[in-house]
């Protein structure tokens, strides 16, 4: 959508896009049933008791971490709840393309000054047309608008086996690093992406019309 408005010489210009980002399916890493392909559809817990997680340590050297089963339970939990197609699937398993990417919206200002003048007075008018275009003109305004969100990581959870004494399928949560390269376990289903896209362009340019 576009909304124009021309006063004088001068004409402004505000563009809005709006979208769905997209569609995608959660899944198990690793092979969870056994056919030997690791592309089986993640089961969302109704209950946090519903799942098993075991404790695992990763990291190295002054990053080596280690996370309990309660751990990765609570981290598990908020992963959820930071999703409305996870909060409101609980106690069934994810859809093929179920899940979806949240809103985007963007909004462009375009600026266009058109000064026209003479050489001499009995020339033909000249035009020099200015124009400014501010792109993601929101992100201008607040880091946090105009920026795409991607989905932190489809397959949190990794297969380990099955409990020796229940017989219950037992699972690792995937802790990816942080900037300073320590291990956090995931706990949000998605993040802000970091393409150019994502942040206000400038772009400046002017034509000059001879007569």
């Amino acid at each position: 959508a576009n909304l124009t408005y021309t006063i004088k010489n001068t004409t402004i210009g505000i563009y809005y896009s709006g979208a769905n980002q997209g569609r995608f399916s959660y899944y198990y890493s690793n092979d969870v049933n056994g056919d030997g392909i690791a592309n089986d559809l993640m089961y969302i817990p109704k209950n946090a008791s519903d799942i098993k997680f075991v404790p695992y340590s990763t990291g190295s050297g002054a990053n080596a971490t280690t996370f309990s089963a309660a751990q990765q339970s609570d981290a598990f939990e908020q992963f959820i709840n930071s999703s409305k197609y996870l909060k409101e699937n609980r106690g069934k398993f994810s859809e093929r393309g179920g899940a979806v990417l949240p809103w985007f919206n963007r909004v462009d200002l375009g600026i266009e000054q058109d000064i026209t003048g003479r050489i001499s007075h009995t020339a033909k008018p000249n035009t020099i047309k200015f124009r400014i275009d501010i792109l993601n003109f929101g992100n201008l305004l607040n880091n946090k608008w105009g920026v795409t969100q991607i989905a932190t990581n489809t397959q949190p959870l990794t297969y380990k086996g099955v409990d020796a004494v229940t017989k219950q399928p037992v699972y690792n949560l995937f802790a990816p690093n942080d900037a300073n390269g320590k291990p956090q376990l995931l706990n949000n289903a998605f993040t802000r992406s970091a393409t150019i896209s994502d942040v206000f362009q400038i772009q400046i340019g002017f034509r000059y019309t001879f007569n």
